[in-house]
């Protein structure tokens, strides 16, 4: 075991007992199962990614206490999120920063404990959509995170230098303002302003892949909106299409979220 300061993530697969149900083959499990692998592959450890699938659960961890620590988990989150997607799984979560413990490959047991599990894990449930935000202890940790992901217009080649530096939070993460959490009751507010990551379609290998991949997630979100069973997962799936990013690169690089 290891005791460490860094962030981690928790996703939580929605309608995993329907899955089951409707599966019993496990054919969608295991392409679920392969999907996840390979967006988070083994080789990634020895960027300090270390990740746990557990049912309908998965953790991703990366040590480290400055913000550049940050964005292989952001990265490891966007895939994995593009992945279910393009499967019509829908995946909810939340990332969250602070000391934690967890354990080392070769140990025999995959093991993550710690604060930053228990307020993600908490922060994942109260959200009302299909997504993956960041919790108040990322927000507190880092300073300047607008900055970090903004899009801008590139006129010179300091602004390109200026985006190459920051492609790694730019890419992988979007400022949001309209973030649906659960309700009391209608005239209670359900939105926040907050930090959304960005679904990455795992077979796009070239800055010309982006957009025909945003585009096929984004009918993966359309068609998981028509199969929602009630107007409450219908609600879920319709707000989270609006929030997703679509990234386009032509000649200038821009977030813009989809409506």
């Amino acid at each position: 075991m290891e005791q460490v300061t860094g962030y981690v993530a928790f996703l939580d697969v929605l309608g995993f007992t329907d899955l089951i149900a409707r599966d019993e083959r496990l054919d969608v499990v295991g392409r679920y199962v392969r999907a996840v692998k390979a967006a988070v592959p083994t080789a990634r450890v020895t960027n300090g990614l270390r990740m746990v699938l557990f049912s309908d659960s998965i953790i991703i961890s990366t040590k480290g206490d400055d913000p550049d620590a940050l964005p292989p988990l952001l990265e490891a989150c966007s895939r994995v999120f593009g992945a279910l997607l393009g499967l019509e799984v829908p995946v909810r979560g939340a990332i969250a920063y602070g000391r934690f413990i967890r354990s080392v490959p070769g140990e025999g047991a995959a093991i993550v404990a710690g604060r930053p599990i228990i307020e993600a894990l908490q922060w994942e449930r109260e959200q009302d959509w299909v997504g993956i935000s960041l919790a108040p202890s990322v927000l507190r940790r880092i300073s300047g995170l607008e900055e970090r992901c903004a899009s801008r217009t590139i006129g010179s080649e300091s602004d390109l230098d200026d985006l190459s530096n920051r492609l790694p939070w730019v890419a992988h993460l979007l400022m949001y303002s309209h973030i649906p959490f659960h309700a009391e009751s209608p005239s209670e507010p359900h939105t926040v302003v907050g930090f959304a990551v960005i679904p990455l379609d795992p077979t796009m290998r070239t800055v010309e892949d982006i957009v025909p991949g945003c585009d096929r997630l984004t009918d993966h979100a359309m068609r998981m909106l028509l199969l929602g069973p009630d107007p409450r997962c219908q609600q879920s799936a319709s707000g989270s299409r609006s929030s997703w990013a679509t990234l386009r690169a032509s000649g200038t690089i821009s977030c813009v979220a989809t409506s």
